[in-house]
């Protein structure tokens, strides 16, 4: 049995995504762009379905969670219905600052 809760992007994820492919499009090319976008939704399934996957950041900011793919980090709540993912962050980022 799963522990399945719908997962939502905010518009800052959403944006977050679109920059990531541009940059690995532009960077790696169209088929590591492809694979690591795909390795980004397998997380959210994961996610989604296997439940709470993050470890607590409550240093960053109460009942956030985060968890690393390469080099971003996901950043996410939990809510009794739904997980919401916030902001994909590049591992250099400081996520203080692009969180608040």
């Amino acid at each position: 049995m799963t522990n399945f809760k719908p997962l939502r992007l905010s518009s800052s994820a959403k944006k977050d995504l679109q920059g990531i492919a541009t940059d690995t499009l532009q960077e790696w090319g169209a088929v590591q762009k492809k694979r690591y976008l795909d390795l980004i939704k397998k997380s959210f399934q994961t996610l989604s379905t296997m439940g709470n996957i993050g470890k607590k950041r409550n240093d960053i900011e109460q009942g956030l969670y985060a968890y690393s793919i390469k080099k971003h980090t996901v950043y996410f709540r939990e809510t009794d219905q739904e997980y919401i993912v916030l902001r994909i962050l590049h591992s250099r980022m400081d996520p203080e600052r692009h969180l608040s």
